[in-house]
This record gives structure tokens, sequence and C-alpha cells, in this order.
């Protein structure tokens, strides 16, 4: 079945979209933790990096902590680019 799901998902992590390799991990949409089970329903294989980041939330909560993310990274940089831009102005 995990094979199937595999080829269903043609081999790309289910969270970032990214082609997986071997060291793919199967992750549980709603997590064991949380009262998720081994159903097949609940399972996807992501990359490792993505199952480290994403932990115990559930699909819909991790691409909010995603969209939260990078909105204030995005922040972040425009402000630095605009303090930049006054700087070489002023000289």
């Amino acid at each position: 079945m995990l094979a199937r799901l595999w080829k269903e998902q043609r081999g790309l992590c289910a969270l970032s979209g990214e082609k997986m390799g071997r060291d793919a991990e199967i992750d549980h949409k709603m997590p064991r933790a949380r009262g998720g089970t081994d159903y097949i329903g609940n399972l996807q294989w992501v990359t490792p990096i993505a199952n480290m980041a994403k932990r115990d939330l559930t699909d819909a909560e991790f691409a909010e902590l995603c969209r939260t993310c990078a909105r204030w990274i995005g922040e972040r940089i425009e402000a630095v680019e605009a303090i930049t831009a006054q700087q070489r102005e002023a000289a």
C-alpha cells in the first residue's frame, strides 16, 4: 500500500512538492500524537526536512504556519531593502 501511495504522489513530497529520494519518510496527516491512525488515508510521503518541520501539526496548521512565516520574512526583507535604499540616497 505504501508503494501505491508513492506512485500516486509521483515520488513528490506531499508538503513541499519536491522530488523525494530513498530517505523519504511517512507522515501522518493527523499526527498520531493527536489521535491519528496508521490508516493509509492518513498517511503521506514527505521529505525528512518537511516531516521535521511539520512535527505534530496537521497539514492545515502547518500550511498556516508556513504562510505566517513567509509573510513575516517578506516584511523583514522589505524593511531591510527600504533601509538600504535610504542609506544609498543619503550617501
